[in-house]
Protein backbone atom coordinates (compact mmCIF):
# COMPACT_ATOMS: atom_id res chain seq x y z
CA UNK A 1 0.00 0.00 0.00
CA UNK A 2 2.95 1.96 0.66
CA UNK A 3 4.61 1.78 -2.56
CA UNK A 4 1.04 2.57 -4.19
CA UNK A 5 0.68 5.86 -1.99
CA UNK A 6 4.55 6.88 -3.10
CA UNK A 7 3.96 6.11 -7.06
CA UNK A 8 1.18 8.41 -6.58
CA UNK A 9 2.87 11.04 -5.29
CA UNK A 10 5.38 10.45 -7.45
CA UNK A 11 3.18 11.09 -10.28
CA UNK A 12 1.33 13.64 -9.00
CA UNK A 13 4.68 15.35 -8.82
CA UNK A 14 6.16 14.90 -12.07
CA UNK A 15 2.92 15.83 -13.48
CA UNK A 16 3.45 19.19 -12.01
CA UNK A 17 7.08 19.66 -13.27
CA UNK A 18 5.82 18.64 -16.98
CA UNK A 19 3.38 21.10 -16.47
CA UNK A 20 5.69 24.00 -15.28
CA UNK A 21 8.29 22.81 -17.96
CA UNK A 22 5.66 23.66 -20.68
CA UNK A 23 4.31 26.42 -19.08
CA UNK A 24 7.95 28.39 -18.87
CA UNK A 25 8.49 26.61 -22.56
CA UNK A 26 5.67 28.62 -23.75
CA UNK A 27 6.38 31.98 -22.17
CA UNK A 28 9.93 31.66 -23.06
CA UNK A 29 9.10 31.12 -26.63
CA UNK A 30 6.38 32.96 -27.58
CA UNK A 31 6.62 36.18 -24.89
CA UNK A 32 10.04 36.53 -26.00
CA UNK A 33 11.13 38.32 -22.44
CA UNK A 34 14.24 40.28 -22.01
CA UNK A 35 15.98 40.38 -18.36
CA UNK A 36 16.50 43.35 -17.40
CA UNK A 37 20.08 42.87 -16.38
CA UNK A 38 21.31 46.65 -14.93
CA UNK A 39 20.35 50.09 -15.36
CA UNK A 40 22.50 52.72 -14.97
CA UNK A 41 20.56 55.82 -15.96
CA UNK A 42 19.53 58.92 -13.99
CA UNK A 43 16.05 58.82 -13.55
CA UNK A 44 13.85 61.99 -12.46
CA UNK A 45 12.21 62.40 -8.65
CA UNK A 46 8.87 62.90 -11.08
CA UNK A 47 7.92 62.77 -14.73
CA UNK A 48 4.24 62.14 -16.32
CA UNK A 49 3.62 61.51 -19.80
CA UNK A 50 1.72 64.34 -21.75
CA UNK A 51 -1.21 64.51 -24.08
CA UNK A 52 -2.19 60.78 -24.00
CA UNK A 53 -6.15 60.03 -24.47
CA UNK A 54 -7.40 57.37 -22.70
CA UNK A 55 -9.89 54.88 -22.98
CA UNK A 56 -11.45 52.59 -21.17
CA UNK A 57 -14.56 50.01 -22.00
CA UNK A 58 -16.81 48.15 -20.06
CA UNK A 59 -16.81 45.24 -21.96
CA UNK A 60 -13.18 43.23 -21.13
CA UNK A 61 -10.91 44.87 -23.95
CA UNK A 62 -8.07 46.06 -21.06
CA UNK A 63 -4.84 44.79 -23.51
CA UNK A 64 -6.89 46.15 -26.56
CA UNK A 65 -7.45 49.20 -24.95
CA UNK A 66 -4.22 49.77 -23.82
CA UNK A 67 -3.23 49.02 -27.35
CA UNK A 68 -5.32 52.09 -28.32
CA UNK A 69 -4.13 54.42 -25.19
CA UNK A 70 -0.69 54.29 -26.04
CA UNK A 71 -1.92 54.50 -29.98
CA UNK A 72 -2.88 57.69 -28.98
CA UNK A 73 0.18 59.53 -27.97
CA UNK A 74 1.26 59.36 -31.58
CA UNK A 75 -1.76 59.98 -33.92
CA UNK A 76 -5.74 59.71 -34.29
CA UNK A 77 -6.64 56.64 -32.86
CA UNK A 78 -9.28 54.13 -34.61
CA UNK A 79 -12.41 52.75 -33.10
CA UNK A 80 -11.76 49.79 -30.60
CA UNK A 81 -12.99 47.51 -33.24
CA UNK A 82 -10.10 48.46 -35.20
CA UNK A 83 -7.40 46.97 -32.60
CA UNK A 84 -9.26 43.84 -31.28
CA UNK A 85 -9.30 43.26 -35.27
CA UNK A 86 -5.19 43.57 -35.75
CA UNK A 87 -4.77 41.94 -31.90
CA UNK A 88 -7.01 38.89 -33.49
CA UNK A 89 -9.31 38.86 -30.59
CA UNK A 90 -12.06 36.33 -29.61
CA UNK A 91 -14.26 35.45 -26.47
CA UNK A 92 -14.93 32.10 -24.88
CA UNK A 93 -17.22 31.12 -22.06
CA UNK A 94 -14.78 30.67 -19.13
CA UNK A 95 -14.10 29.54 -15.63
CA UNK A 96 -11.75 30.44 -12.72
CA UNK A 97 -11.18 28.10 -10.55
CA UNK A 98 -9.31 30.26 -8.11
CA UNK A 99 -11.45 33.16 -8.16
CA UNK A 100 -14.52 30.35 -8.70
CA UNK A 101 -16.66 32.65 -11.24
CA UNK A 102 -17.90 32.57 -14.52
CA UNK A 103 -16.76 34.52 -17.01
CA UNK A 104 -17.03 35.68 -20.93
CA UNK A 105 -13.29 36.64 -22.01
CA UNK A 106 -10.73 36.38 -24.30
CA UNK A 107 -10.27 32.34 -25.92
CA UNK A 108 -6.84 33.17 -26.73
CA UNK A 109 -3.92 35.15 -25.32
CA UNK A 110 -4.00 38.75 -24.90
CA UNK A 111 -0.48 39.02 -25.07
CA UNK A 112 0.15 37.12 -28.21
CA UNK A 113 -2.36 39.37 -29.67
CA UNK A 114 -0.89 42.96 -28.44
CA UNK A 115 2.74 41.53 -29.81
CA UNK A 116 0.68 40.44 -33.21
CA UNK A 117 -0.55 44.08 -33.46
CA UNK A 118 2.17 46.07 -32.15
CA UNK A 119 4.26 44.59 -35.50
CA UNK A 120 1.07 45.80 -37.56
CA UNK A 121 1.32 49.88 -36.22
CA UNK A 122 4.87 49.76 -36.62
CA UNK A 123 5.44 49.65 -32.79
CA UNK A 124 8.57 47.94 -30.87
CA UNK A 125 7.04 45.82 -28.58
CA UNK A 126 9.45 44.45 -26.16
CA UNK A 127 8.42 42.41 -23.07
CA UNK A 128 11.14 43.44 -19.64
CA UNK A 129 11.29 41.14 -16.78
CA UNK A 130 12.89 41.45 -13.54
CA UNK A 131 13.69 39.62 -10.35
CA UNK A 132 15.14 42.55 -8.77
CA UNK A 133 12.32 45.08 -7.77
CA UNK A 134 15.14 48.02 -7.54
CA UNK A 135 15.82 47.16 -10.87
CA UNK A 136 12.37 46.78 -12.16
CA UNK A 137 11.31 50.47 -10.64
CA UNK A 138 14.09 51.86 -11.99
CA UNK A 139 13.94 50.93 -15.55
CA UNK A 140 9.99 51.66 -15.28
CA UNK A 141 11.48 55.21 -14.03
CA UNK A 142 13.70 55.53 -17.35
CA UNK A 143 10.80 54.35 -19.31
CA UNK A 144 8.76 56.71 -18.00
CA UNK A 145 11.13 59.64 -17.99
CA UNK A 146 11.93 59.30 -21.72
CA UNK A 147 7.84 59.53 -22.40
CA UNK A 148 7.23 55.81 -22.99
CA UNK A 149 4.22 54.89 -21.96
CA UNK A 150 3.77 51.05 -20.36
CA UNK A 151 1.30 48.56 -20.53
CA UNK A 152 1.87 46.07 -17.51
CA UNK A 153 0.05 43.23 -16.70
CA UNK A 154 -1.53 43.65 -12.67
CA UNK A 155 -3.95 41.36 -10.52
CA UNK A 156 -6.65 43.99 -10.53
CA UNK A 157 -8.29 42.41 -7.32
CA UNK A 158 -4.99 43.83 -5.54
CA UNK A 159 -5.38 47.27 -6.65
CA UNK A 160 -8.98 47.49 -5.16
CA UNK A 161 -7.60 45.76 -2.01
CA UNK A 162 -9.76 42.95 -2.27
CA UNK A 163 -9.51 38.67 -2.34
CA UNK A 164 -8.93 37.02 -5.31
CA UNK A 165 -7.20 37.22 -8.57
CA UNK A 166 -8.28 39.68 -12.08
CA UNK A 167 -5.41 39.91 -14.81
CA UNK A 168 -5.72 43.02 -15.98
CA UNK A 169 -3.94 45.41 -18.18
CA UNK A 170 -2.97 48.64 -17.43
CA UNK A 171 -1.39 51.84 -18.74
CA UNK A 172 1.82 53.84 -16.51
CA UNK A 173 1.72 57.01 -17.16
CA UNK A 174 4.10 58.87 -14.74
CA UNK A 175 5.67 58.49 -11.18
CA UNK A 176 6.45 60.57 -8.44
CA UNK A 177 8.29 59.96 -4.84
CA UNK A 178 5.25 57.82 -3.92
CA UNK A 179 2.89 57.26 -6.37
CA UNK A 180 2.73 55.57 -9.61
CA UNK A 181 0.38 57.59 -12.21
CA UNK A 182 -1.83 55.15 -14.64
CA UNK A 183 -5.21 55.00 -16.74
CA UNK A 184 -7.31 52.40 -15.96
CA UNK A 185 -8.87 50.58 -19.09
CA UNK A 186 -12.01 48.97 -17.17
CA UNK A 187 -14.54 49.45 -15.47
CA UNK A 188 -16.80 51.93 -17.98
CA UNK A 189 -17.04 53.30 -21.68
CA UNK A 190 -14.99 56.82 -21.59
CA UNK A 191 -12.92 58.78 -23.17
CA UNK A 192 -10.16 60.85 -21.42
CA UNK A 193 -8.45 63.52 -23.66
CA UNK A 194 -5.19 64.71 -21.99
CA UNK A 195 -5.50 62.27 -19.49
CA UNK A 196 -4.09 62.61 -15.79
CA UNK A 197 -4.47 59.34 -14.81
CA UNK A 198 -5.61 57.87 -11.14
CA UNK A 199 -2.53 57.22 -8.92
CA UNK A 200 -1.61 54.05 -6.36
CA UNK A 201 1.39 53.57 -4.38
CA UNK A 202 4.46 51.91 -5.48
CA UNK A 203 3.96 49.57 -2.93
CA UNK A 204 0.32 48.21 -4.02
CA UNK A 205 1.56 48.69 -7.63
CA UNK A 206 4.42 46.19 -6.94
CA UNK A 207 2.57 44.08 -5.33
CA UNK A 208 -0.26 43.80 -8.04
CA UNK A 209 2.79 42.57 -11.06
CA UNK A 210 4.03 40.09 -8.33
CA UNK A 211 1.19 38.64 -7.78
CA UNK A 212 0.51 38.48 -11.67
CA UNK A 213 3.95 36.52 -11.37
CA UNK A 214 3.32 33.98 -8.61
CA UNK A 215 0.45 32.48 -10.47
CA UNK A 216 1.49 32.76 -14.28
CA UNK A 217 5.21 30.98 -12.76
CA UNK A 218 6.60 34.32 -14.84
CA UNK A 219 9.39 36.57 -13.60
CA UNK A 220 8.69 40.10 -12.26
Amino acid sequence: MRKIIGLCVLILLSSSCISKYFQQKYYKDYYNPIKIQKVEYETQEKAFIEGITGFSYETPYCQSASLQTIHSLYTNTESIDYYNWIMGFTYGAYFHNYVGVWSFIPANDPELGLKRASNHLGFNRKYYTSNNLNLYTQFVKHLLSNNNPIRVAVNSSVIQNQEGFLPHSIVLLGYDLENIFYHETGGSDSIIKKHRGEKMSWETFIASVESIREVSSYSL
